[in-house]
């Protein structure tokens, strides 16, 4: 799947593959996080994006894939 389409958004998006791993960030996330994207590469899990943050979004991540459906996280 090509995910490059979602370069063109101004809005950050991340994707997440079966495992919850990243694998894919939009170009804008670079600006929103303040980071390059060489580091955001970097980047494995979810949460390592979101060190500040209290937030489970293990459980949201759990909801979605046992329910094969969306899922939008308040951040």
């Amino acid at each position: 799947m090509n995910l490059n389409v979602y370069d063109q958004l101004l809005s950050p998006i991340i994707c997440l593959d079966k495992d919850h791993n990243i694998c894919y960030f939009n170009f804008i996330c670079s600006t929103v996080f303040n980071s390059s994207p060489r580091k955001l590469n970097q980047l494995k899990k979810l949460e390592e994006v979101f060190l500040n943050c209290e937030y489970d979004f293990g459980k949201d991540l759990k909801e979605a894939s046992s329910s094969n459906s969306a899922t939008i996280s308040p951040e």
